[in-house]
């Protein structure tokens, strides 16, 4: 009530919010959602990558121990072997059919050999593109 003109006034009010939580909530969660997606496949392919890493360093062992078993132990038997079956073909002991089956069973065990390095030597291949790191040669002493 006013009293010096002795009316009546009413007071209204309206509130208005002030934009106080930011308008791109939805593309700030958008956007963590995607870092988090991203972080997953990125460690997912980081397991990939490393398992096939291990399976590959196994099968190299693998082929690398074969390689060396067969110059170390199996091809010199075979040579020496065939060096007796030779001799005793030449002597009269033994049918060219024996000397042939050693001298087979040698150029399969040289096969096994070439195959057991070209294995060695693809994987290495794939090796070093899963990494991007070339494979260092060990020192071989002379």
């Amino acid at each position: 009530r006013i009293e010096f003109t002795e009316d009546f006034a009413v007071v209204g009010g309206i509130t208005i919010p002030l934009a106080v939580r930011d308008r791109n909530q939805g593309r700030i969660t958008e956007a963590r959602a995607n870092l988090a997606r991203t972080e997953a496949e990125t460690a997912a392919a980081r397991v990939y990558i490393e398992t096939a890493l291990f399976v590959l360093y196994q099968e190299l062992k693998h082929n690398l121990e074969l390689a060396q078993r067969l110059n170390q132990d199996v091809i010199p038997r075979f040579e020496r072997a065939l060096a007796d079956t030779r001799r005793a073909y030449e002597l009269g002991r033994y049918s060219y059919f024996e000397w042939s089956v050693v001298q087979e069973e040698l150029l399969e065990a040289n096969n096994d050999l070439l195959e057991a390095n070209i294995g060695a030597h693809r994987i290495i291949i794939e090796i070093e593109r899963l990494t991007g790191v070339r494979f260092s040669r060990p020192v071989t002493a002379q």
